[in-house]
């Protein structure tokens, strides 16, 4: 255990290993003088510069932290990050800045294309909480991709989402929750808002069967560039709707829960 403050500062370097393992370069530990720097007696600070950085990853990293009893001392920090990902989608630079304890580990992130947290809590409500003020995707960004890419295999994680943004085109306001217990997938809560339209939907996906069910609810929608702003092929023009329905289909094998609706 540190009986002192720590600061900490690493240069990590991706390598080809088929695992995705990171190479650590250099690295400087100092203790003492990081508890005047953080302003918080006893804290732990880290700092340093990373090539590239998958949020995915980054999600498992706190759920694993979550598994344990949080963090001994309190953890402060500010990372700057050359190149954040979500899988294969690019979202540019920006700056992590860190903050853990007994009760949750929270990484706050500042970038041209992403404003956010992440949190996971250690104790009380269970789930990863993924909450950003602007999110802006690339325009062939596969956006249920994305959603597999966070989602857990024994997990509650939570979506919110202020501005989404494809491109310069806003898609609205998202919120959805995610559960999966390792029998099944489902989403509850899942909405979609622009002005006056609205998307809302729940499902659940079985593992062992790979059967699919959703519900969800249409209003005030222009159907082909609703279609088109969640990255579906424009097979339909115009198309003003309102529309209740339920939806039934089957997983491809090796396909995520949102991708299958591809």
């Amino acid at each position: 255990a540190l009986e002192r403050a720590a600061r900490a500062e690493f240069v990590w370097t991706p390598t080809d290993a088929a695992d995705g393992a990171w190479r650590l370069d250099r690295g400087v530990v100092g203790l003492g003088d990081a508890a005047t720097l953080a302003g918080i007696p006893g804290a732990l600070v880290v700092g340093g510069r990373l090539e590239r950085l998958d949020l995915a990853g980054l999600a498992d990293v706190l759920r694993h932290a979550a598994a344990g009893q949080g963090w001994q001392r309190p953890l402060v920090g500010e990372v700057q990050v050359a190149d954040v990902t979500i899988g294969s989608t690019r979202l540019g630079e920006a700056r992590l800045r860190l903050a853990g304890s007994r009760e949750s580990t929270a990484v706050d992130l500042e970038g041209a294309a992403l404003v956010g947290e992440l949190r996971q809590a250690h104790a009380g409500t269970p789930g990863l909480q993924a909450r950003f003020a602007r999110l802006r995707l690339p325009e062939d960004a596969p956006l249920a991709a994305l959603a597999d890419a966070f989602l857990p295999v024994e997990a509650t994680l939570e979506v919110q989402v202020a501005d989404l943004r494809r491109g310069e085109r806003s898609l609205g306001e998202l919120t959805a929750t995610f559960d999966a217990d390792g029998r099944a997938v489902s989403t509850r809560n899942w909405r979609l808002r622009r002005g006056a339209q609205r998307l809302e939907a729940s499902g659940r996906c079985e593992q062992a069967t790979l059967a699919c069910d959703a519900q969800f609810r249409l209003e005030d929608a222009t159907l082909g560039e609703l279609l088109q702003d969640l990255g579906y092929a424009p097979r339909v023009q115009g198309g003003e709707a309102q529309a209740a329905g339920r939806l039934a289909w089957s997983m491809r094998p090796g396909a995520g829960f949102a991708a299958s609706l591809q």
